[in-house]
């Protein structure tokens, strides 16, 4: 992106080109043409015990009519000058308000949060930002692998949970069986009576028959 704007230079030798071309110190009507910059950085904070890494990506345009000044109190490297110191101090605030698990699940936010402040501060420099991203998101070893353990740790901790609530179950389907089968009897029994009372019916027909 591209911004053009004219502005009255009254300290031509703060810019480099008007220093070459026209002297020292007289008013003079120029047409710039800035590009926006894009700056990646890679910062470093603590949040309680995890050591968190942090990549930001920040487009950076001066302020159009502060260009004089810009130059005149930060130089050519303006970016290079004040960006950094800037940056880790406004992620270091930003990431102590935060744990570990809410700068994952809540990273939109701490973008948000992080452009609010850094616009701020980037402002009392004449440097408008464009845009401010989190490009990357790690912790520490450490951190990393304690994360791991604990997720571990909580699969076995519901596997022991299903193993117990599944041999609960069992027990009340045995207690269930055992009481089925104790107020309705053996079927066999049954079977056996009914049998023995057929028998009985048919030898006394056989015998009114004078069949036996």
């Amino acid at each position: 992106m591209q911004r053009i704007f004219y502005s009255l230079i009254q300290y031509v030798n703060y810019v480099p080109y008007f220093r070459e071309t026209c002297g020292s110190s007289f008013l003079h009507h120029a047409c710039h043409d800035i590009p926006s910059e894009s700056n990646s950085f890679l910062s470093m904070a603590i949040d309680f015990a995890a050591q968190v890494k942090i990549g930001l990506r920040v487009l950076t345009c001066p302020v159009p009519d502060q260009l004089p000044t810009i130059y005149r109190t930060l130089g050519e490297n303006y970016n290079e000058r004040v960006l950094p110191s800037i940056i880790h101090e406004t992620l270091k605030a930003v990431v102590s308000q935060y744990n570990a698990s809410q700068l994952i699940t809540q990273r939109e936010a701490v973008s948000r949060e992080v452009r609010k402040i850094l616009t701020e501060r980037a402002a009392n420099f004449n440097i408008a930002l464009d845009d401010v991203s989190i490009t990357s998101l790690t912790f520490g070893k450490e951190f990393t692998a304690a994360i791991e353990a604990k997720q571990v740790a909580a699969q076995e901790a519901e596997r022991a949970k299903f193993v117990v609530e599944k041999a609960e179950q069992d027990k009340r389907s045995a207690i269930i069986r055992a009481q089925v089968g104790y107020r309705f009897p053996r079927v066999s029994e049954y079977e056996n009576d009914f049998n023995a009372i057929h028998q009985v019916d048919r030898g006394k027909d056989l015998y009114l028959m004078g069949l036996v």
